[in-house]
């Protein structure tokens, strides 16, 4: 599941073709943080920055923050739940 500004999203090769069609073909994602919660389960917290045009030509730019919640199955890392949200705008 995907969680962002538009809503939940459970098909996410759907949510990814939107991303792509509006323009956005380069993601960077850093992580800041990732903390286990037990022995097979663990969160993540981040930055991701989205860049692109649009339609228009006109550049699309998105920085925002997203967390991640991770088990382990088999001894596979699997992702369980990603939220993202875009930062807000700093204050005028």
């Amino acid at each position: 599941m995907v969680v962002n500004a538009t809503g939940s999203h459970t098909d996410i090769a759907q949510t990814y073709e939107g991303i792509f069609k509006a323009g956005f073909n380069h993601n960077e994602i850093t992580v800041d943080e990732a903390m286990p919660l037990g022995t097979d389960t663990a969160l993540a917290t981040g930055e991701y920055h989205i860049t692109g045009k649009n339609q228009n030509g006109e550049p699309l730019d998105v920085v925002g923050r997203w967390t991640g919640a991770y088990v382990n199955q088999g001894g596979n890392w699997k992702i369980r739940m990603v939220s993202a949200f875009p930062k807000a705008p700093p204050p005028k």
